[in-house]
């Protein structure tokens, strides 16, 4: 059973589902007309599309595509972050701070989502 997971709201669901399966490496478990479900190894992400009927008491305040998720970062724990850092540049995602060790343990890089989402992959180093 998953505990927990991410839904975010995207204005194009086909190209949303292939880039977090080009860049991220996430496979489709779940999908109709305005959902689908993603998972890589144990982290799960739902997107919902914006003129879907789960996300249209919210219309009026999604922002724009190229501009959501402001203010918030999404982190993935990952295994070999540095091949799937590999897979982003191949990808040609936009980076948006390159792959590097950071004082609080954890090796990683950001990357923006179409819509304007940020996604940290990190994985655990010793420091």
């Amino acid at each position: 059973m998953r505990t927990s997971w991410v839904e975010i709201c995207v204005s194009d669901l086909p190209e949303s589902i292939e880039w977090f399966a080009k860049v991220l490496d996430f496979k489709l478990v779940d999908r109709d007309t305005h959902y689908a479900g993603l998972r890589r190894g144990e982290t799960t992400i739902l997107l919902g599309t914006d003129d879907g009927p789960y996300w249209s008491p919210e219309k009026e305040r999604i922002p724009p595509a190229g501009s959501r998720g402001g203010g918030v970062e999404i982190v993935l724990m990952v295994d070999g972050v540095d091949s799937l850092y590999e897979r982003a540049l191949s990808a040609a995602a936009t980076i948006v701070r390159p792959l590097q060790d950071q004082p609080w343990g954890l090796r990683q890089f950001w990357v923006r989502h179409p819509d304007g989402y940020l996604i940290r992959p990190a994985q655990g180093i010793r420091i």
